[in-house]
């Protein structure tokens, strides 16, 4: 499990955000060599006709939240994640297996495998994603739209956190406070931030953010 504290009322949420992010830095967003037009989520499987629902832009790739289920107790969750790996060349050949300019739908897919399988997310309570297969779903429905599909199949535990989201308890957990030792004759500052403090008090108690 993750080392990081107090897990997040939407550990869904939170662990999308991080795949996200994740697969962005690997293909090179940000960098100026990103190698896809597109990472983005997805409300529902490809293969139910999500071309025909939303505007796909190929080559790219496009996270879905598949499936949840309780895993040891109520405050855990075992969840499943597909990751749509989607290229659109000019012949089948090149959708699967890319060109000189563009990547094919499996160097998509078997590079975004890399990144994730066995990969922590930086979210409380979450285990390594583990990668259970990959799937080619391309059949002739989509070659005739000249897309090619590659589905990969994650899954990974997440804790829940049970307390009230809304609660910020930090602002209670850390004390800070500046001191300034000025002679008796001398006024006090105008402002009440020292800006060369003579002593400085910074305590933070067990439970708060780091």
């Amino acid at each position: 499990m993750s080392a990081f504290a107090n897990p997040p009322a939407d550990p869904i949420t939170a662990t999308l955000d991080a795949i996200i992010a994740r697969l962005k830095d690997g293909f090179g967003f940000g960098k100026g060599t990103r190698s896809l037009r597109s990472v983005e989520m997805l409300e529902f499987a490809f293969d139910r006709e999500a071309d025909k629902v939303v505007q796909v832009n190929p080559p790219a790739l496009y996270i879905v939240p598949l499936a949840f289920r309780p895993k040891f107790g109520q405050a855990q969750i075992e969840t499943r994640w597909v990751i749509y790996a989607v290229s659109n060349r000019a012949t089948p050949l090149k959708r699967t297996k890319g060109d000189a300019q563009e990547m094919g739908s499996f160097g998509i897919a078997v590079r975004a495998s890399a990144l994730l399988n066995e990969w922590v997310p930086p979210v409380a309570g979450a285990s390594a994603l583990n990668l259970t297969f990959g799937e080619n779903l391309t059949g002739m429905t989509l070659v005739k739209k000249k897309l090619s599909v590659v589905a990969l199949t994650l899954t990974g535990v997440m804790e829940i956190g049970l307390g009230d989201p809304a609660t910020d308890l930090d602002d209670f957990l850390h004390y800070h406070s500046d001191w300034d030792i000025a002679p008796h004759a001398d006024p006090a500052p105008d402002a009440l931030t020292i800006p060369d403090p003579d002593a400085i008090n910074d305590v933070i108690l067990e439970g708060a953010e780091q």
